[in-house]
């Protein structure tokens, strides 16, 4: 069985000193996420949640200095308030196609015309080797992957944080390599997320 964590955050672009002045990430050449207006820093997965935090960390240092040097500022925020022209702005041009995030809880996160919010994503793949009898072998999902008693964890270490964020628990995204955790705010600190999922992994929860 191979066990990957990996992690990305999404940071607010600002061009100049005024907040409402978001600049669009691929207009300077910066990864960004589907809604456009967000950069997004992913840090390739690790064997271990501490490693995969340290190259968050280092991904995160390469994309705030190429910023810096192109005069742009990437800004740490778990949400704005902007005027709902600013956001429809982006609606328009980069449309809005439908949510794949799934909640463990059934409740559903209500978009809002003026909100921004930007999150701390969180890759768990748990993948096992099948080998053939001619001695191919492929790699498929382990179906043990325990993805509603992660969750619940992680939500309960992180329930005051992510209500101040505007977030919802239970927030989830299936992958083809296991599922990816939505619920966190950008902010989180991704060290002491880190050593927390290695306590998962210490009580032997299927990861």
């Amino acid at each position: 069985m191979t066990k990957k964590i990996g992690f990305e955050r999404e940071y607010f672009l600002f061009q100049g000193d005024c907040e409402l002045n978001l600049a669009e990430p691929r207009k300077f050449g910066l990864p960004y996420d589907e809604s456009g207006y967000l950069v997004e820093a992913r840090a390739p997965p690790a064997d271990k949640a501490l490693d995969a935090a340290h190259l968050l960390l280092a991904e995160e240092s390469r994309l705030q200095f190429e910023a810096d040097e192109k005069g742009i500022h990437l800004n740490l925020k778990d949400y704005m308030q902007v005027p709902k022209a600013i956001k429809a702005k982006y609606l328009r041009r980069y449309g809005k196609n439908p949510s794949e995030a799934k909640n463990l809880y059934g409740k559903t996160l209500m978009e809002s015309p003026t909100l921004m919010r930007a999150g701390l994503h969180v890759h768990f793949s748990s993948m096992k080797k099948i080998t053939e009898k001619d001695g191919s072998t492929y790699e498929v999902l382990d179906t043990q992957l325990d993805i509603p008693t992660i969750i619940r964890i992680l939500d309960a270490k992180y329930n005051n944080a992510i209500k101040l964020a505007r977030r919802i628990p239970g927030e989830y995204e299936l992958k083809s390599h296991g599922f990816e955790y939505r619920s966190l705010p950008a902010s989180t600190d991704v060290v002491t997320l880190a050593k927390r999922i290695s306590e998962l992994e210490a009580f032997e929860i299927q990861l």
